[in-house]
């Protein structure tokens, strides 16, 4: 976890300095790094260890969420779908480990249909900026997003309320970590909206990226 949470640190660092740089050669060296390093945290470098029972699901977004920030790197138009896609399939991964992990349903749905009404409001503040041809993309994927969140804050109160004793251990920072992750992730998700249709400006990045990689390091963390 240590080795993978150093190379996620020094790739962002690189990152941050290729955004305000605006270079795509330095893009393509450290933002692939700092994907690796949660990818190492996750697998527990250098022992490399797999994933047991459902933390397979929380493994699988995270590699989907690799493979979204590679594609994010070009500028195009089909590369930024594909991300899109990426990523959307990652918070499904993840809303379904939230879900799948003791999250009750009566729960979830409600935190979640909220979580969607915010989303709504994203998305119109969004709208007036999104070219016709990704708004039915960019809309679904806000939704998923905000499913998503939803899950992992209903993960995060059951964990809490489920048994005081229990809550107030050791025992409930993993999982408090992961829903954390998920809504660190969600907040990040803003960040790149605003850049991508809203306002392109280094703020945007300079938030949204350590935000986005410890929300990935955080669920990383929950793998057992």
């Amino acid at each position: 976890m240590i080795l993978g949470a150093a190379v996620t640190a020094l790739g962002v660092i690189g990152l941050l300095v290729a955004e305000w740089r605006e270079s795509a050669g330095l893009r393509w060296v450290f933002k692939p790094l700092a994907s690796a390093g949660f990818l190492l945290a996750a697998l527990r470098a250098p022992a490399f260890e797999l994933p047991t029972g459902t933390s397979w699901l929380l493994l699988a977004g995270l590699v989907l969420s690799a493979a979204g920030d590679v594609l994010l790197v070009p500028r195009s138009r089909g590369a930024f779908i594909g991300g899109i896609a990426a990523f959307a399939l990652a918070h499904v991964a993840y809303a379904a480990w939230f879900v799948t992990s003791g999250t009750p349903w009566w729960l979830a749905a409600p935190v979640a249909a909220v979580l969607v009404a915010v989303g709504h409001l994203v998305w119109r503040w969004l709208d007036p900026h999104v070219e016709g041809a990704l708004r039915g993309p960019v809309r679904g994927y806000v939704a998923l997003v905000s499913i998503m969140a939803g899950c992992a804050l209903a993960f995060g109160a059951h964990t809490l309320i489920a048994d005081g004793t229990a809550a107030a251990s050791s025992d409930a920072l993993v999982p408090l970590a992961a829903a954390a992750g998920g809504v660190l992730f969600y907040l990040s998700d803003l960040a790149v909206a605003r850049h991508r249709f809203v306002k392109r400006a280094f703020v945007n990045r300079a938030w949204g990226l350590p935000v986005y990689y410890v929300a990935q390091l955080l669920i990383a963390s929950a793998i057992s």
